[in-house]
């Protein structure tokens, strides 16, 4: 990942729907990640450069930061040390990825992801939950496919308990979740990851049965976009992009 990564064009797409002009926020000073006594390799510099930037961005654009200022302080905080611990692209991406996890807005995303990155919320949705409980499953999708039901009681996501799922996108770490956040992480939970084997456990009268969801993948569109004509003289395009 180079510096030419440019944080601020990364994140243009998702930030449009979310900003105007620099929004006055609360006197919260933010951390300076580039003067941390941690001291990033040459590998490291461009990301620590990608992290000083996003944590300015953010405050002075940002349109939803407040009630998050001290948060994004905290995680700011801790990025140096995160970086010295990434040792690939991928790792270093994450440190990043982990940043946005704070804001807890789908609407805010990197134009780029490695083979490891979260699944996007709510894109990477095959289902919906609520309290542990299914609350919708997106028709046709590798939920369904591997019987899925509205009602089940989600106990494990891609092997790992959902409380635990769930705290690990919480940030920063150890922060009381709001409402909205804690929903949030719900379904960042369920989304998971690219490179983990994505399945579902969860608990029916029968007992406990987990579900793999990578082996009922949906058929993928040869097509970029797609469109016809449903009941009601209703036209549905689709675009089969990447997420």
């Amino acid at each position: 990942m180079k510096s030419s990564l440019k944080i601020a064009a990364a994140l243009a797409l998702g930030l449009a729907a979310c900003v105007t002009q620099p929004v006055p926020q609360p006197d919260t000073k933010q951390p300076d990640v580039s003067q941390s006594a941690v001291v990033p390799t040459a590998e490291q510099k461009p990301v620590a450069a990608d992290a000083a930037q996003l944590c300015t961005l953010v405050p002075e654009h940002y349109v939803f930061f407040a009630g998050k200022e001290e948060a994004w302080a905290t995680a700011c905080a801790g990025v140096p040390a995160a970086i010295a611990g990434a040792e690939t692209k991928a790792a270093q991406l994450r440190v990043l990825e982990d940043l946005l996890d704070v804001l807890y807005d789908p609407h805010v995303s990197f134009g780029t992801n490695s083979d490891a990155s979260p699944r996007l919320v709510p894109s990477g949705n095959d289902y919906w939950l609520e309290n542990g409980v299914v609350t919708g499953v997106r028709p046709g999708g590798a939920a369904a496919l591997a019987g899925l039901r509205f009602g089940d009681e989600v106990v494990a996501v891609d092997g790992e308990p959902l409380e635990e799922a769930i705290a690990e996108r919480i940030r920063p770490a150890g922060v009381t979740p709001t409402p909205a956040q804690l929903a949030w992480a719900e379904h960042a939970a369920a989304a998971g990851y690219r490179d983990r084997l994505h399945s579902v456990t969860v608990r029916r009268a029968e007992g406990e049965v987990t579900l793999l969801l990578d082996g009922a993948l949906p058929e993928t569109a040869e097509e970029p976009v797609t469109a016809q004509m449903l009941k009601g003289n209703i036209g549905y395009i689709r675009l089969n992009n990447s997420l």
